[in-house]
């Protein structure tokens, strides 16, 4: 009876709304040891530890810790959506256009308009992705200084309700060189 107990209990805490922990560690040691301490704390419920050494490109000093990635680090995905937007935009006005002019007229329910759509929403993912992959996550800027100093931002992903005991635990680990933390609710 307690194993189904356990089981449910598993089951829930998976389907439960995830969060973020970001933690600022003095060096990489500390990362692994963060890490190391973490992986054995069963009740935690940690879905995913990866660690940013530096916001231009993924470092990758760490053996046991994974790098975080671009999406991650930068505001790539909301330069995505960004990008697609203007572009379906662009296209929709163009077309409109288009269909006002008298040579024009077929041209806003036709093929050539769903291929041009496409066209000009490729254009502008490409042209955002080149300013957004620039640009740190927002989430981040509060940490820029910390790593631009040589530390490691090591980010935590688990069930909301488990950040502030991952936070305790997490300084517990370190024995007080943890330098900066903060929780996050993960935006879906």
């Amino acid at each position: 009876m307690s194993t189904q107990k356990n089981t449910e209990y598993i089951n829930q805490s998976d389907k439960a709304p995830t969060g973020e922990l970001m933690v600022v560690v003095p060096n990489d040691n500390a990362a692994e040891e963060l890490k190391a301490f973490l992986d054995n704390e069963d009740k935690a419920k940690i879905h995913d530890i990866s660690a940013v050494h530096s916001l231009e490109k993924a470092k990758g000093y760490t053996e046991n810790l994974d790098e975080a990635s671009v999406f991650e680090r930068t505001n790539l995905k909301m330069a995505i959506c960004r990008g697609a937007l203007i572009g379906f935009c662009m296209a929709v006005l163009t077309s409109i256009f288009l269909s006002l002019q008298h040579e024009f007229s077929h041209v806003f329910f036709s093929s050539e308009t769903l291929l041009m759509v496409f066209l000009f929403m490729v254009f502008g993912v490409w042209v955002s992705t080149l300013i957004g992959i620039s640009e740190p996550n927002k989430k981040l800027k509060r940490f820029v200084g910390h790593i631009d100093r040589g530390n490691v931002l090591v980010i935590i992903k688990a069930p909301r309700r488990m950040l502030s005991y991952i936070r305790s635990l997490s300084s517990y680990a370190l024995g007080g060189r943890l330098i900066a933390s903060r929780a996050t609710p993960k935006s879906q």
